[in-house]
């Protein structure tokens, strides 16, 4: 048996997606440019091609594209304190993390950027060996990775992995490589691929 637990982050570690939450925020306080506006629905478009139609990773990321990481993290911090109000950490997951033996490895869709500074102020940074998410490169605007479906399954080493937790039916990729997976949440469609291939599995609340 492996000896790494990987979770998932966005519905499984958190109860919603923080890159959504994060967008919402930018759009409120009017922190978008204009050319921000323009690209936006066509690059949601064109980036439907490869989460549908292949189950993989995203190819452009908009909202990050010509903000320098200075202005990030200002916003990242911004974005924070407004969130503060909400509580949305699945403790049942955090739990099982924590009490893990073994390599942690928090591998998500999410800007990774974003994620780190939100685990970090969150204080559970600590608690994860290894996060990985999404990266850009030139601009701030193509995508060098993006773990998301089966994309994410390149990110692991082990080829059997101790303990696996998810809450979408696009992470049965890696779920698959699991000893024992946990479903957040109750995704029906998830459960049927568990009972199909006979996992060891879990549903927990989300």
């Amino acid at each position: 048996m492996g000896k790494t637990l990987v979770s998932d982050f966005d519905g499984t570690l958190i109860k919603c997606t923080l890159e959504v939450e994060f967008i919402k925020f930018l759009f409120h306080a009017k922190k978008f440019k204009f050319f921000h506006y323009i690209l936006f629905p066509l690059i949601v478009f064109i980036n439907l091609i490869p989460l549908h139609l292949f189950k993989t990773g995203t190819w452009f990321k908009t909202w990050t594209l010509l903000f320098s990481d200075e202005e990030l993290n200002k916003l990242f911090d911004q974005f924070f304190d407004s969130l503060k109000k909400k509580d949305i950490v699945n403790y049942k997951v955090l739990e099982i993390v924590k009490n893990f033996k073994g390599s942690r490895i928090l591998l998500t869709g999410c800007y990774e950027p974003l994620a780190n500074f939100y685990l970090e102020k969150s204080n559970i940074y600590s608690i994860f060996d290894k996060v990985i998410g999404c990266r850009v490169g030139k601009f701030n605007f193509f995508v060098n990775q993006h773990p998301y479906g089966k994309d994410k399954v390149k990110f692991l080493s082990d080829k059997v992995c101790a303990v696996g937790l998810g809450d979408s039916y696009v992470d049965n990729y890696f779920l698959s490589l699991c000893d024992k997976v946990y479903i957040v949440g109750g995704s029906q469609r998830l459960i049927k691929y568990a009972k199909k291939d006979e996992w060891d599995y879990k549903v927990i609340n989300s």
